[in-house]
């Protein structure tokens, strides 16, 4: 089962010393157009919903990641779900690996822009 992050406190982690440690993924589909959170990166829920693409995902996750947080538009389903997938692949595949955190980010994407939508560094690709 997933866990949850505020914006609040993804905030938090997007500006500290330990960034390095974060990987923020968008699992959005087209609705991905338009703007997304600053240094995330983009892997649509079907990708990581497809056979083999959580596998896929948890190669991608560089090194010294500590935390993963996945969201899509408003974090109820596609999110939550994928998020499910790589942590059920995670805990399969090789449980004692040291694996990065997995959480959501509670209220997706639409709550953080809710939010920190007036600071503009915290997002790329606005229009």
């Amino acid at each position: 089962m997933v866990t949850y992050i505020q914006p609040s406190e993804l905030l938090q982690l997007l500006q500290g010393s330990r960034r390095s440690e974060l990987l923020v993924v968008d699992v959005r589909d087209e609705d991905y157009q338009g703007g997304h959170i600053a240094g995330s990166v983009h892997v649509p829920s079907q990708e990581v919903l497809e056979e083999g693409g959580a596998a896929e995902l948890a190669r991608q996750l560089p090194a010294e990641a500590k935390l993963v947080v996945l969201h899509c538009q408003l974090s109820q389903i596609r999110g939550p779900k994928c998020a499910n997938r790589l942590l059920q692949y995670m805990r399969s595949s090789a449980p004692d690996r040291g694996w990065p955190e997995v959480k959501v980010l509670s209220r997706g994407y639409e709550g953080f822009a809710e939010v920190y939508g007036d600071r503009p560094e915290l997002f790329e690709g606005l229009r």
